[in-house]
Formats: structure tokens, C-alpha cells, sequence
């Protein structure tokens, strides 16, 4: 057995101390950290993070130790156990790292844990020294518990490190669904109305189960929540998910909570992030392309498959509360209206597929820049709408017969149960096995840029698509709206002392066609000192044929940019119920 202890160094530097006694393996053992963690597929590096490493013999003897590389080092044990030591600065605020305030501790095992080569046969324990931090805090985790409530069992390395660890003060909450228990847990003492959010939990866990039908992979599941002032993220499990949302953004003790209050958007945004992450316990976690059966966490993993498991997983989430009430039939088609107008605003479509973007995930997609919304396309958006037209041109060939829902039990059975891992071709494959050929779809929308043809689709289903021009800079669409902006301006700014400060320009715009870049800052438009207001109201009331005048800062020259103002586009999308039935029949079944 490999016991790993961790230790609370300091809360003001954000260290932790991890001592891991090794038994004889050989006469020299090579140990590692990971350089990514699954789910978030960007090398992150995590050894650079790790410091004061320290190896000794089973008498406190130092040992002879060298460093491989940026995350490996090779000990000279001379077949004898030995402890290895070091510590970890834990100040990577996200859900993939490690990360210390003053009320808790979290942190993944890919962030803590060295893996040992020698020792791959060896199960795996962690001893949590919980004398080391205030005697309030507590160590919560998925992985099964030891001898005592501070040791934690894996049998393997794998294991191990999808175990993410909480230690701290928290509030937590049980609730069961089929037999299941969740743990739910908030960081901190909020005044956050759990017992609402688990009973909302309750609906959305049982519809995931119920579409992947019995006997379940899991008998416990954890949630986790770091509540942060303006965070949001999700991370997934296999029996647990770390969460990062806003606190205030959750509903609170006390507040009205009844049929006549619906819940704020906020709110329904947080249980879409529970119910993307507790859907990937099947679809990602189990149920994965061939390649990340045992991906090899050293370096860059590829996969043009990205677009099925997250893109399928967003459609999901979202449809998982409107069928389960958690959200109205009403508000799922508001939400359904800012994914398509969100991808309308994305010129990068029309340059990257989603299997491109899939496999450029490493380098694109998680590596964004300013001007990356020009070039590259989210295989989340783009992939739950794709999801969505899938799923409405099965039904079309086989009069409602075959659904996504029948694709979703296929993979389970056929590639989720006993984990044989999917290849590219696995959608085509898997509708031609329910006897329908979608393969012209596929070619169109996930190898080539073209957009699903929803407005053919989408009456199937009671519904119509409609598009207007944004309402505002910040409109997400939607909604109607008659109030509409007839002039585009194509980019977006940050109000500062000296002006608008350009963070974005957006392809084939107005804001392209002048000549505006990325940091930027317009002065004065017409020789008018302007604020954002002033200047929508100029750009608003100009002429196609009269130029305005704009005053450029422009890394520390003064520039005079003539912006030629143009027609607004109708790339805001909202939606219609035109056959309630029919909808109603499409959502609920």
C-alpha cells in the first residue's frame, strides 16, 4: 500500500505538506504528477506547483534523487521503502486545482499526488492530519472511507485522483434518489436555502437515471459547491463534481419560494451546471472515446469527440429541468434562443468545424485570446444545437419512433456499461443500428461549418425560430423585442478614465471595416468626449453615407478612424410556440 499524508502548512502562504510512504518496489522508483486533469483537457502543469521535495529511507536517511523532466524524478531506493515529501502551493482559485482560504482546503489528487511507476499494483490511501488545521474543519470525499473518518481507500492510482478532496467548514445536506445517497455541500455557513436546492436536485438526478436505466453505476454521489463572489465553473466524477458559482446567485433562506415566484435565471443556471456535471457520470466518466480509456496524462490526448460528450451532455442539462418543471416549457425555449444567438455571434463558425474544434481543444479552446471568437467555434454551443437538430431529424425519418433518447440508451449499453471506449464514426454507427443513415447531417454540421437547418426542424416540434436585430450591445437574446438597434457596431469595450477601452471586435463588422484593434480606446466620436451611452446614440442616429469621426488611442499614438456605420443583422434568435401540443408531446413525452 502508498499512504499519502496531507497536512495544512499555512493558510496565509496557501501551502499543504504531502508525505507518501513507499514500499520496497526496486532500486529505483520513478514518480510523476500528472500535467492535465480529465475533463479539462489543457496541459496545466501541475508540478509547478510543488516544491521542498524531500526523499528518505525507512531511518530518516536521506536518499539520492534526481528530476527527469518538468514532472518526473527518479529516486535511488535500493529496494527499500522510503517516504517521499513535498509541498504544494495551493492557490489555483478553479475546480481543477488545489486551492487554500480560511475556510477550507480543496484540492484534486492530480494536483497532490505523485504517481509511483513500480507501484501500479498497489492500492492507495490517504490519511488526512486533521490536527493540522482548525478543529472545525472537516475532509469530505467520494473515495471510500478508511479505519477512521480521516482515511480515505483507492485501489488505484486512477481512482485516486477522481477523487477530489473538500476539507473544511462546510454545510451539508443528504437527500437519496433510488436508493442512492447524495451528499450536497455549500463551502462555508451561507445563508443559502439548501433544502430547496436538494429537493430541486431530487427530479434532475432521477430523470439521468431513469434515461440510463438500472442498475446504476454508482450507490453514493457527492456534490460540491465552492461558492465564490463571481466564479463559475464544473468539473466532473465519477461519484462526485466540484462546482464554483456565485453564492449570491442561489437562492436564500427566508426567500419567497412558491408556483407564483418562478426561480430567477440564475438559479436555473446553477441546476443546469449540477445537471451537466451529474449527467457526465455516464457520458464522459464511463461512457468516453477509445483514446481516454487510460489517457496517458503526461502530455496532450486527441480526440475529435469532444463535440458528443459535452455538446450532447449541454443539450441535456438544460432539457433534463424543463422536462423535470425545474424550469418552465416557456423558459427552456428563452434558453434554447441564447444558444443559437450565441452561436450567431460567433464568425468562428464559419472557419472551424466541431470535430476541429474538438481536437484543437488543447491549443484553441483553452487557450482564448480576445480574437478568438473570430476563429474557433465551442463544441459545447455548437454541439448541444447540433444535439438538438439530431434529435428532431431522427424523429422526422421514423415518425417519432427513434429519439436521442434512444441514441443516448444504445452508447450506454452497447460502450458505457463495460467501458469499451467509442470511436469517431460511434453517432453514424449507432443512428444506422436504429435504422436511420445520418450521415449527410454529420458531414454538414460536425466535419463541415454549416449551421443545422432548425427552422426546418424545429416545427416537428410545435415550434418556430425567429430572428431580429440585438436590443442593446449586451442583448443575449431569447426574447422579442421591438425596441431593436438599427445600426451594428460589432465590438465591445470596458468603460475607463480616458474612454472605451476595445476587448473584442467581432469579424465583418462595422468595428472591423474602420480600422478599430483590441485595446484600443475611442476618445471622442465627432469631437465629442464620449461614454458608451453618447456614442450608441451617435452610431444610432448616423447616416450610411456620412463617416463618424472617432478619436483613437492606440498604444500611445492618436489616431482619427473614420467608422462607417452599418444596417443592424438579425442574428438575435428567439422562438415561438406555434403548436402547444406538439411541443409539449416533443418535451415531456
Amino acid at each position: 500500500m502508498v499512504v499519502y499524508s496531507v497536512s495544512l502548512l499555512s493558510i496565509s502562504q496557501q501551502t499543504l505538506r504531502v508525505s507518501v510512504s513507499i514500499p520496497a518496489l526496486a532500486e529505483k522508483i520513478n514518480v510523476k504528477l500528472p500535467a492535465w486533469i480529465p475533463g479539462s483537457y489543457m496541459i496545466r502543469d501541475f508540478a509547478k506547483h510543488l516544491g521542498e521535495f524531500k526523499a528518505v529511507d525507512a531511518s530518516g536517511k536521506p536518499l539520492l534523487w534526481n528530476k527527469v523532466d518538468k514532472q518526473r524524478w527518479q529516486i535511488h531506493t535500493h529496494n527499500q521503502a522510503c517516504v517521499i515529501s513535498y509541498t504544494i502551493v495551493a492557490n489555483d482559485y478553479s475546480v481543477r486545482g488545489a486551492f487554500i482560504n480560511d475556510e477550507y482546503v480543496f484540492f484534486n489528487g492530480t494536483s497532490a499526488f505523485i504517481d509511483i511507476d513500480e507501484a501500479t499494483h498497489l492500492c492507495r490511501q490517504v490519511q488526512i492530519n486533521t490536527k493540522s488545521a482548525p478543529s472545525s474543519w472537516h475532509p469530505y470525499t467520494a473515495m471510500e472511507q478508511g479505519e477512521s473518518p480521516e482515511t480515505f481507500i483507492s485501489q488505484t492510482y486512477e481512482e485516486l485522483i477522481d477523487n477530489p478532496f473538500f476539507w473544511g467548514t462546510a454545510t451539508v445536506q443528504e437527500f437519496n434518489v433510488s436508493g442512492i445517497t447524495f451528499r450536497f455541500l455549500l463551502s462555508g455557513k451561507p445563508p443559502i436555502d439548501t433544502q430547496r436546492i436538494t429537493q430541486d436536485l431530487i427530479p434532475i438526478c432521477q430523470h439521468h437515471l431513469d434515461l440510463f436505466d438500472a442498475p446504476y453505476p454508482i450507490d453514493a454521489y457527492l456534490f460540491i459547491t465552492l461558492l465564490a463572489d463571481t466564479g463559475y465553473g464544473g468539473l466532473e466524477h465519477r461519484k462526485s463534481t466540484v462546482l464554483m458559482y456565485p453564492r449570491f446567485d442561489l437562492p436564500l433562506i427566508g426567500e419567497s419560494n412558491n408556483d407564483k415566484t418562478p426561480p430567477s435565471d440564475t438559479y436555473i443556471d446553477y441546476l443546469s451546471l449540477c445537471s451537466h456535471e451529474f449527467f457526465h457520470t455516464w457520458h464522459v466518466k464511463r461512457l468516453r472515446p477509445k483514446a481516454l480509456l487510460k489517457p496517458n496524462l503526461s502530455s496532450e490526448v486527441y480526440t475529435e469527440q469532444l463535440w458528443i460528450y459535452e455538446g450532447i451532455t449541454s443539450f441535456y442539462d438544460d432539457v433534463a429541468l424543463a422536462r423535470t418543471h425545474k424550469m418552465s416549457a416557456e423558459h427552456y425555449l428563452k434558453v434554447l434562443g441564447k444558444n443559437i444567438t450565441r452561436l450567431l455571434h460567433t464568425p468562428g463558425k464559419e472557419k472551424q468545424s466541431v470535430a476541429e474544434s474538438s481536437f484543437d481543444a488543447w491549443t484553441r479552446f483553452y487557450k482564448q485570446d480576445a480574437n478568438s471568437n473570430n476563429h474557433i467555434v465551442s463544441y459545447y454551443t455548437k454541439g448541444g444545437i447540433i444535439a438538438l437538430g439530431l434529435d428532431l431529424l431522427l424523429r422526422q425519418e421514423t415518425q417519432h419512433k427513434v429519439t436521442l433518447d434512444h441514441v443516448m440508451d444504445y452508447l450506454w449499453q452497447h460502450f458505457g456499461k463495460h467501458e469499451t471506449g467509442t470511436t469517431d464514426e460511434v453517432i453514424s454507427e449507432t443512428c444506422r443500428a436504429l435504422g436511420v443513415n445520418v450521415d449527410d447531417y454529420l458531414e454538414r454540421v460536425v466535419y463541415g461549418t454549416e449551421d443545422p437547418a432548425l427552422e426546418e426542424l424545429l416545427p416537428l416540434m410545435g415550434v418556430s425560430l425567429h430572428f431580429r436585430a440585438r436590443e442593446q450591445s449586451s442583448d443575449k437574446g431569447g426574447t422579442n423585442s421591438t425596441a431593436n438597434l438599427s445600426r451594428d457596431v460589432g465590438a465591445t469595450w470596458s468603460q475607463t478614465p480616458k474612454g472605451l477601452n476595445i476587448t473584442q471586435i467581432q469579424a465583418h463588422s462595422a468595428a472591423e471595416n474602420s480600422g478599430l484593434m483590441i485595446g484600443d480606446t475611442i476618445i471622442a466620436a465627432n469631437d465629442w468626449l464620449v461614454t458608451e451611452p453618447l456614442l450608441l446614440r451617435l452610431i444610432e442616429s448616423a447616416s450610411t453615407e456620412n463617416p463618424i469621426c472617432l478619436a483613437v488611442a492606440r498604444q500611445g499614438r492618436l489616431l482619427s478612424l473614420p467608422f462607417c456605420v452599418q444596417a443592424a443583422q438579425k442574428k438575435v434568435a428567439y422562438l415561438t410556440i406555434e403548436d402547444k401540443a406538439a411541443y409539449h408531446r416533443w418535451l415531456y413525452g
